[in-house]
């Protein structure tokens, strides 16, 4: 099961997609958050221990700044993963006031574009069921930046 974790990113919120979800004959409201972020390969782990060296050449030459260079440029990107976190909890904040927290996210249609220097452009939707004000809140901050913070839901205790 993947166990991302991200802590106060500087991400992008791309898309809002309300939508109705059903839970038995009971009809919920709901949304798709498009997320994007720049991150260190290193969260590439999370997703497979070979993922940053199939990506990046690190013994190959080095761009200007000393970073690594993406091993096949000419591959499509973005790369998809059919992984999927439930019962996460997002954060979202914004500047001022209180941050949105959406408990019992799922986390999936993860997509990831390596670039030149060792970074990655990590993308993924987080479903959640924002209430009416945070979804106006939502809708405000497409394409903007935000704080952003995953947390992976705790794993059951060994007995």
């Amino acid at each position: 099961m993947l166990s991302l974790e991200l802590s106060a990113v500087t991400a992008t919120l791309e898309n809002l997609n309300p939508r109705v979800e059903k839970i038995g004959a009971e009809k919920l409201p709901a949304a798709d958050l498009k997320i994007s972020c720049a991150q260190s390969a290193d969260v590439l782990a999370h997703f497979s221990p070979t993922l940053k060296a199939f990506l990046f050449d690190a013994d190959g030459p080095r761009d200007l700044a000393d970073g690594m260079t993406v091993r096949d440029p000419h591959l499509g990107y973005p790369l998809s993963r059919d992984e999927e976190m439930t019962g996460a909890t997002v954060t979202i904040g914004f500047g001022v006031g209180s941050p949105m927290v959406f408990p019992d996210c799922r986390v999936n249609q993860f997509r990831i574009t390596p670039m030149e220097g060792g970074t990655v452009v990590l993308g993924f939707r987080v479903q959640c069921r924002p209430d009416e004000k945070q979804i106006g809140k939502l809708y405000q901050l497409q394409e903007t930046g935000v704080e952003f913070t995953l947390e992976p839901a705790d794993l059951p205790e060994m007995k």
